[in-house]
């Protein structure tokens, strides 16, 4: 009996410690060596600034906690070893994310995180979009960067079909990665001109933008070469009418071009709607490239129906075009 009591005071003993440092360890938490520091500002943690940095409202959408704003560009680039830690974390549930939060502070510090760019390129792919969303708040600091990756997905020739348990695309190829790429300098537009040479070589050097099993690039090459060269009409026209005319161009690719030239509007009219116009007729003009060149052709030709409608009443009418009938109707 005395030696049953003896180990029961020892059990109670044992578990009261125990708890005693748990409530201690509690009280002063210690963050886990793999996860950066949360730095501070006016006592609060980024984390906790981070939470309440955006609400949204119905009646007036996203709204700023000013305070909040303030506080994070106040910790600056002391923030970026968090941000970046918490954008690579796979994501779990639906409801508002660590990434989410992340994408949140780059937005606010925006060119101020330029030192995060190498480890953001370095997991394009990776975690859905969160990476590639922050590089577009970085901005033109970003560009530079990004055309060289962009230039070195070229090199990468291996399968980029994955075969586990379902097919699908290797997020770590070049194929996806360049599609990832391009999306980024697409949203930012002419403030991404930097990367128009890399843009040029990726429009130039047969990089494929069609693969097995029906899976296509979402980003169309052409069309972001148009969105980043706005400003530079002179070298961007060129260039496409090359391409557009270029024998060993695939109809799909010559599809692409003629999506990419009806960006221009009327604006370029002149230039473009002889050589639309005469690829409607050709034989080798595909089923489906030839529904996109009829769409460039009635986009660029919006305020000239004078010219438009013979244009088209001959493909529907051409006895050697029965392709062409069905297709621009």
């Amino acid at each position: 009996m005395k030696k049953f009591v003896f180990i029961l005071m020892a059990l109670v003993t044992f578990e009261s410690q125990c708890w005693l440092q748990n409530s201690i360890a509690g009280e002063n938490p210690k963050q886990s060596p793999d996860v950066p520091p949360d730095p501070l500002y006016n006592g609060k943690p980024l984390s906790e600034w981070l939470k309440v940095l955006f609400r949204w409202e119905y009646a007036h959408g996203r709204i700023t906690n000013e305070e909040s704003k303030e506080a994070v560009q106040q910790i600056g680039t002391n923030a970026l070893p968090l941000l970046l830690n918490w954008i690579a974390k796979p994501e779990s549930g639906w409801s508002a994310s660590d990434q989410d939060r992340a994408v949140d502070g780059f937005e606010v510090l925006g060119p101020v995180a330029k030192p995060a760019v190498p480890d953001l390129i370095k997991i394009i792919g990776q975690n859905r979009d969160y990476p590639e969303r922050a590089l577009v708040f970085i901005g033109k600091d970003a560009v530079p960067a990004l055309a060289d990756k962009l230039v070195e997905t070229f090199s990468d020739t291996n399968d980029p079909i994955s075969y586990n348990w379902r097919i699908d695309v290797r997020h770590d190829s070049g194929f996806y990665i360049r599609e990832r790429i391009l999306g980024v300098l697409n949203q930012m537009g002419t403030n991404a001109e930097a990367a128009l040479p890399a843009l040029i070589q990726t429009i130039t050097t047969n990089q494929p933008t069609e693969i097995r099993f029906g899976w296509l690039m979402q980003q169309n090459p052409y069309a972001v070469f148009v969105n980043v060269g706005r400003n530079h009409q002179d070298e961007v026209i060129p260039i496409l009418l090359e391409r557009f005319n270029n024998p060993d161009l695939s109809q799909f690719k010559r599809g692409q071009v003629a999506d990419a030239i009806s960006i221009f509007g009327t604006n370029q009219a002149k230039v473009f709607m002889p050589v639309l116009i005469a690829a409607l007729s050709e034989n080798k003009t595909n089923d489906s490239s030839r529904i996109q060149i009829g769409a460039a052709v009635a986009v660029i030709g919006n305020n000239q129906p004078d010219t438009l409608v013979p244009v088209f009443l001959t493909a529907l009418t051409d006895k050697n075009n029965n392709e062409g009938r069905t297709n621009v109707a």
